[in-house]
């Protein structure tokens, strides 16, 4: 039996945007993390056992409605691109949206054993994952810098508004297994089980505004309601070995192979946490009159602000379930007829030169065919002789919209080293509302 002992090393991006050139679908030789993300994945080259080490992590933010250098100053305090942003209502979306997301891999394993090569294959590891989100209606900033007259005389509500955010450690065991063969066609399918441990928590669960502008568009009143939930955010501190909540998830997949094509469908984390300690429950009612807001003077005729005056907070145990963000991936892959070479190691090793892949991702929740949330991804890799790596990729869609990234590595006896991005834009002009960077490197044994 072949062993394999790969350490992957990601360094955290600025952003990210829904993980998809990443080297788990950009390249073959990340199986481990291809399976992570698409569980009814096989590997059926050979034999292998590959464990993924620290650091290995994806993470970062992206948003749909404004640069992603801007919204970096605006997050780190700079006034000045805050008036710049509040000056400028128009570049907000129907619905705008800022995510992050983190992944942190303390072990991954992926084993396909001998004498089940081809038709079995399992994996089992630990992971920590963060996410957060935020998502407001543009009415309600246009609604509040008093910059649209069309609301004059209406009564609205206003009730898309969430902000949550999740912080957990996933311990995780799966397998893959190839269900069906006919001479250069077959189908497998896998599955994993999670098991989860709560760390913090913040979460959504009622959020609305009632407002009715006067006639002339001089003043606006509102009434604003919410419930917000937390677990170790405000009494305590993030301390990632404490243990707020237990819950469970599942992933499952299914591929086909079809000679040099593959095609996989998975859908990942269906299930949630129950949070049942460090808990806070925060409910607010107020109503408040103001006349618009003034990048020099701030808010102007306010005359009952009860925002902290009406907010109530429970300290009593209310428990409660936190849900994951369940998401759909689907990937069609190509790889050219494999080729042999001699190695350093005078070794023989088939590899592919080309590969070609779409990808489509997205929130299963929020998934549309024609839904810009949706990230559509498009890529090329080049392998010259098993030693250099390289390719471009483009995606449309996300929050970020559009982007052109590339990726690359290089191998040398024992030694792979790579490095990826999704999208140039942010890290070479000022353009572009989400990025990720990842660095990659890999061991045999």
């Amino acid at each position: 039996m072949k062993f394999k002992v790969c350490c992957l090393l990601i360094g955290l991006p600025l952003a990210s945007l829904a993980q998809t050139i990443i080297p788990a679908i950009a390249s073959y030789k990340f199986s481990g993390l291809t399976s992570y993300y698409h569980p009814g994945f096989l590997n059926d080259n050979g034999p292998q056992f590959e464990i993924y080490f620290p650091l290995n992590g994806y993470a970062g933010i992206g948003n749909d409605f404004i640069k992603l250098n801007k919204l970096v100053s605006a997050l780190d305090g700079e006034q000045n691109v805050q008036n710049d942003i509040l000056d400028h209502p128009e570049n907000f979306k129907n619905s705008n949206r800022i995510r992050m997301n983190g992944t942190a891999f303390t072990i991954l394993a992926y084993y396909v054993p001998d004498r089940l090569r081809g038709n079995w294959a399992f994996n089992a590891g630990i992971a920590e994952r963060a996410e957060a989100g935020v998502v407001f209606p543009g009415d309600l900033m246009r609604l509040v810098l008093e910059t649209d007259k069309a609301f004059a005389g209406q009564s609205k509500r206003i009730s898309n508004i969430d902000l949550n955010g999740i912080y957990y450690r996933e311990f995780f065991i799966g397998g893959t297994r190839k269900i069906f063969k006919r001479k250069n066609f077959s189908i497998s399918t896998g599955g994993r089980v999670k098991f989860l441990w709560g760390i913090a928590s913040v979460l959504t669960k009622n959020a609305s505004v009632d407002f009715y502008m006067d006639k002339s568009a001089k003043y606006i009143d509102v009434n604003s309601n919410f419930d917000l939930y937390t677990s170790n955010i405000l009494n305590s501190s993030l301390n990632p070995l404490n243990s707020n909540g237990i819950g469970m998830a599942f992933d499952g997949g299914v591929s086909f192979n079809l000679k040099d094509y593959t095609a996989s469908l998975s859908v990942v984390d269906l299930g949630g946490i129950k949070f049942n300690k460090s808990l806070e429950h925060l409910q607010h009612s107020s109503s408040i009159h103001f006349e618009g807001f003034n990048p020099d003077e701030g808010f102007k005729g306010i005359k009952d602000d009860t925002i902290f005056n009406d907010l109530t907070v429970n300290r009593t145990p209310d428990r409660y379930k936190h849900f994951l963000n369940p998401r759909l991936n689907i990937l069609f892959s190509w790889r050219s007829k494999e080729d042999d070479k001699i190695l350093f190691n005078r070794t023989l090793v088939q590899y592919s030169k080309h590969r070609a892949y779409i990808s489509l991702s997205g929130l299963l929740n929020e998934f549309r065919i024609n839904e810009l949330s949706n990230q559509l991804s498009i890529g090329y890799t080049y392998n010259w002789k098993d030693f250099f790596e390289i390719g471009p990729g483009f995606f449309a869609g996300g929050n970020a919209r559009i982007g052109l990234g590339c990726m690359a590595s290089i191998k040398y006896r024992c030694f792979t080293i790579g490095a990826a991005t999704s999208n140039l834009f942010p890290l070479v002009t000022k353009l572009g509302k989400g990025t990720d960077i990842s660095i990659s490197s890999l061991f045999f044994f």
